[in-house]
This record gives C-alpha cells, structure tokens and sequence, in this order.
C-alpha cells in the first residue's frame, strides 16, 4: 500500500499543460479499452513500455513488455468479453500526478469497471493504476503501467 508519504510530489513542478496531457493519456487509454481498439491503446505505451496487472484473488501478476506484445496481449484477454457483446467503461477517478522530473511523473488513479452485459448493469472490477510516464519527442506516454485488481464481482 502507498502511503501518503509516498505520495509526496517533491520539488519537481509539472506545467499545467502537461498535467493536462497527463489526465488526458490515462482517458485515451480508458477510451481505447473500451472502444476495443487494441492499437490505440498500444499507443498510450512507449515502443518499450511495460504493462503488469495483479487480478484479484491472489492469483500471480501478468507482466507485458513492448508495445507490439502489449496489443497482443489485450486483443487476447479482452477477446471473450467482446464476444459476448459485453459493452465495458472504465472508469478513472482521483487522479494525482506527482512529478518526478520535467518530463517524467507517476501518475496514481482507481479505476471501476462498469459492464452491461445483457442482465443489466454492474460494477465488474474495481482497483488501483500507478502509471510512470515520460515525455519523449513532445508526447506523454507511459512507460509502465501497474494495474492492480482489488475486487472482481
């Protein structure tokens, strides 16, 4: 668990525009999931980014490094829940963006899932993400992006 300490942004001081582009990428990445758009999801990600989710229940964290593998793997998980015709948001919220350098910040945020699923409406998953993110050539994308699953309904 991170504490408060921890969340502690320091000296480093971010420019609202990129604070804004920031929030913007974490919106892009919840758009592109939920829009089943494998390949702008993979864009949020630089070319050597990394992905890691821990699913609830305790089971082991899947680990994904590199964009191309990143969009490999999300067309696959997401594969059967499209199937279905399951329509999915993401939802972000509380997010806080600490900045570690001019163009480097973590950025924290919940996520709730929402399905709607043909039995009506529910709240899938909800958990935490905890994004390092970089500006490179101009653009904020993330370099690694830990997803943690606290509950699944």
């Amino acid at each position: 668990m991170t504490t408060i300490a921890e969340m502690d942004p320091g000296p480093a001081i971010l420019a609202p525009a990129d604070r804004l582009a920031i929030a913007e990428l974490i919106a892009r990445y919840a758009w592109a999931s939920d829009e089943r758009d494998a390949e702008a999801l993979g864009n949020c990600f630089e070319e050597d980014g990394a992905l890691e989710v821990q699913d609830a229940g305790g089971k082991p964290p899947t680990a994904v490094q590199g964009r191309a593998q990143i969009v490999t793997w999300v067309r696959a998980r997401h594969a059967a829940e499209f199937a279905r015709g399951d329509i999915r948001r993401h939802i972000s919220s509380a997010l806080a963006i600490d900045a570690e350098a001019e163009d480097r910040a973590i950025a924290r945020s919940y996520v709730h899932v929402l399905v709607a699923d043909g039995t009506g409406l529910r709240v899938a998953a909800f958990g935490t993400c905890i994004d390092q993110v970089a500006r490179r050539g101009g653009a904020w994308r993330i370099v690694r992006r830990r997803v943690k699953i606290d509950a699944r309904a």
